[in-house]
């Protein structure tokens, strides 16, 4: 983690070994209340579900150039969590 220095309070790279464990240190092992995915990317449309805290909204913003399909326990972030899912276009 890092400062990421354009206001963010910090900057976790998905790429870095580590980046589950540093989203559970900082987030006190609850998740992040709100998640905004803007690649239209299969790993991070899942994985904003994964990471979102339970009664988080995840908020999709990429547009996917190729079918996502979820597995069971992805889909059950969804339930489980109790998740409010929206989208935005553009």
């Amino acid at each position: 983690m890092q400062d990421s220095g354009y206001g963010a309070d910090v900057c976790i790279n998905t790429g870095d070994e580590n980046f589950k464990e540093a989203i559970s240190d900082f987030t006190d092992g609850r998740g992040f209340e709100i998640v905004v995915e803007a690649a239209g990317v299969e790993f991070t449309e899942k994985l904003c579900l994964e990471i979102a805290a339970n009664k988080g909204t995840v908020m999709f913003i990429g547009t996917p150039s190729k079918p996502i399909t979820l597995q069971p326990r992805e889909f059950e972030y969804i339930n489980r969590k109790e998740l409010t899912v929206r989208r935005s276009w553009m």
